[in-house]
């Protein structure tokens, strides 16, 4: 009769299995860390930026390496402990220890606590949608700068979106070179592009205006249907 294999760390489906199998140093911190991590998801005070980094905190101290452990399915398994019973619940849970992880890298928490503070001319806070945003720019005073500006003129998250678009460009993969801020054309340049561009419209805006026309129309009669 065969011998029966031994569960390997790739096999393990539940965190106290998976932490029984680390270094003897590090299983304290992690029960400790994972009792911590459910009573901050209860709690769900997912408006507050502090939440966030908590959570974020927690999860980061389950990925020693600061990698994402792959084959090891931290995040999934994680995501069960917090009460995740099918496939849905898993990605949207993993989603959310991801993101708190992000905040959590991108800002100390002395940061969190003092953006925590600070408020918008409409009395708004930052939400952790704008930390997630500017999680990808490197220069920590660039990120400092655009939050700042967030807070000066009412930025939405799609605000801050669109302005990370104009000065860094296309996302970048993790392989690429550093993002760099948009280079503003010479006067003589951006002329020979407004002109280049008025030429295309001259030529074309009678196709465009009747194509504008009818996607209009067909608009309203859809929602008068």
């Amino acid at each position: 009769m065969a011998k029966k294999r031994p569960k390997s760390k790739h096999d393990q489906t539940d965190m106290s299995e998976w932490i029984a199998g680390q270094p003897p140093g590090r299983r304290r911190g992690l029960r400790a860390a994972l009792s911590g991590l459910r009573r901050a998801y209860d709690a769900r005070e997912s408006e507050s930026l502090l939440w966030w980094h908590q959570v974020g905190g927690l999860v980061t101290e389950f990925f020693a390496d600061g990698g994402r452990q792959y084959g090891d399915n931290v995040m999934e398994m994680l995501a069960r402990e917090l009460g995740a019973v099918d496939v849905d619940a898993v990605r949207r849970i993993s989603n959310t220890l991801g993101q708190a992880r992000s905040i959590a890298k991108t800002l100390t928490l002395r940061e969190a606590k003092s953006w925590a503070k600070k408020r918008n001319s409409k009395g708004r806070p930052l939400s952790a949608y704008h930390i997630i945003a500017v999680a990808a720019v490197e220069v920590g005073e660039e990120r400092t700068e655009l939050l700042g500006e967030c807070l000066d003129e009412s930025w939405g998250v799609k605000r801050l979106q669109a302005e990370l678009q104009n000065q860094f460009g296309k996302k970048r993969s993790r392989g690429g070179r550093k993002p760099q801020r948009r280079e503003i054309p010479s006067p003589v340049v951006a002329l020979q592009e407004v002109q280049l561009a008025a030429r295309h419209w001259m030529a074309d805006h009678e196709v465009w205006l009747a194509a504008l026309g009818k996607s209009r129309r067909a608009s309203s009669d859809g929602g008068t249907a």
